[in-house]
């Protein structure tokens, strides 16, 4: 599984991440010995059509990104055939 956009707590104890398929998960984190040590990935929320951005420092509050219509943000593009002769 590929994780994205990692964020964590300000005791360095727990780290969140985008999962597919939009998903935001907690993972425990050890740092401490020659190795840091990961825990299970434990889902918390899903994230329709957004994208998890930062959480706060005590992990109880996430900023998410998220699109409120997905044809607004689909790329559009004219095309103008013979604008010479428009132009005129």
């Amino acid at each position: 599984m590929t994780y994205a956009a990692p964020s964590g707590r300000a005791d360095s104890k727990e780290i969140y991440l985008s999962a597919p398929p939009g998903e935001v998960v907690a993972v425990a984190f050890d740092g401490a010995g020659n190795a840091p040590t990961l825990g299970k990935a434990v889902p918390l929320f899903s994230l329709a059509n957004a994208l998890l951005l930062r959480s706060r420092h005590d992990g109880k509050r996430f900023l998410v990104a998220r699109a409120l219509d997905a044809e607004a943000l689909a790329p559009k593009l004219t095309v103008i055939v013979s604008w010479a002769g428009a132009a005129r």
